[in-house]
């Protein structure tokens, strides 16, 4: 008898003991079977773990326990381990992660183990893997790994980042437009060049529901920069120009970075990932006495400065900031 079952009846025993005192002697009567049964169940696990008292031998003694005589003519029984139980599957995969790899079942560098209870783990020799498929540029796929040789209710999911970077998505055209873009959701900026001839320039976003989302451009001037759309969500562009223009959805992961004690110097319009920082920044810029302005997005919003005045100053710097958007006509320069 292992030790829960032990347990239990024990507990029965006890309250079939206390009933008995408080109450009637009829209930005295009727709980006095159950009360002998806990009894013999309770001496018999007991007799059973202890071994070579008399001539009393628990049931299936022989199937579940291995004697032994000592020499002092003592006979000890000693029960068998049970198997280890099977916990959770671990995943990890180190193949490939250039773009157009396929994960699938017995993909090179997935390995997935089966780990026990007692913190033994050993290679899943059958396992299905779902949600599978090609590795794209820019992309993460997120697969289900599920146990068939153990307990098949065990599964776990693996995430695969491809490493490979993405190509800018271009658009272009001339005159007045009304585009379609894609890729901004999953992480990108718009790279933004017209307007030669010096006429009106706008480009203006839109989200799915027809909602307006930024105004990335709007000048009388030669326009080149980059611009970012806080919330992802552009998914139209109206253009309105004189002559070419050109449209480039950048993914983040192309864009420039600036990191903490580092110069970065820029012209225009940019947008900038912030790999680290310290707590404040020091910038310059505006010599033509336009607007200009510097924001920080992370865990929260940050306006650095906001200026038509030439600029030079140092700002505090927010924590856990991501992101980096300058609006600038002309040179500029931000120390971390």
């Amino acid at each position: 008898m292992n030790l829960p079952k032990r347990l239990q009846t024990m507990q029965l025993a006890k309250q079939c003991t206390e009933q008995s005192v408080i109450t009637s002697t009829t209930k005295k009567r009727r709980l006095l079977l159950p009360c002998l049964i806990a009894t013999v169940l309770l001496l018999s696990g007991v007799l059973s773990t202890l071994g070579g008292c008399g001539n009393t031998t628990a049931p299936n003694s022989t199937a579940s326990s291995a004697s032994r005589s000592s020499g002092s003519g003592v006979t000890d029984e000693a029960e068998a381990d049970p198997d280890p139980i099977p916990t959770s599957l671990i995943a990890t995969y180190t193949g490939s992660t250039e773009a157009g790899t396929v994960i699938e079942t017995g993909s090179a560098g997935l390995d997935v183990k089966v780990k026990f209870d007692d913190g033994t783990e050993v290679a899943a020799k059958e396992y299905t893997l779902t949600d599978g498929g090609t590795l794209v540029a820019g992309k993460s796929i997120t697969v289900t790994i599920k146990n068939n040789e153990y307990d098949k209710s065990l599964q776990t999911t693996l995430t695969i980042m491809c490493t490979t970077a993405p190509e800018p998505i271009v658009y272009q055209g001339s005159g007045d437009s009304v585009i379609e873009v894609t890729g901004v959701s999953d992480g990108a900026a718009f790279y933004i060049e017209g307007n030669a001839s010096s006429r009106h320039f706008a480009v203006k976003g839109y989200d799915a529901r027809g909602s307006s989302t930024e105004l990335f451009v709007n000048t009388t001037d030669p326009y080149n920069g980059t611009t970012l759309d806080p919330t992802l969500s552009t998914t139209t562009l109206e253009i309105s120009a004189t002559g070419d223009w050109t449209v480039k959805i950048v993914p983040f992961i192309l864009l420039r970075t600036i990191s903490s004690g580092q110069l970065l110097e820029g012209t225009n319009d940019d947008v900038v990932v912030i790999l680290s920082s310290g707590n404040t920044a020091t910038i310059t810029g505006n010599d033509a006495s336009r607007h200009f302005a510097v924001i920080t997005y992370g865990s929260d919003t940050d306006l650095l400065v906001n200026t038509t005045d030439p600029y030079s100053g140092t700002v505090m710097l927010g924590k856990n900031q991501l992101l980096m958007t300058v609006n600038a006509e002309g040179p500029w320069t931000i120390q971390f």
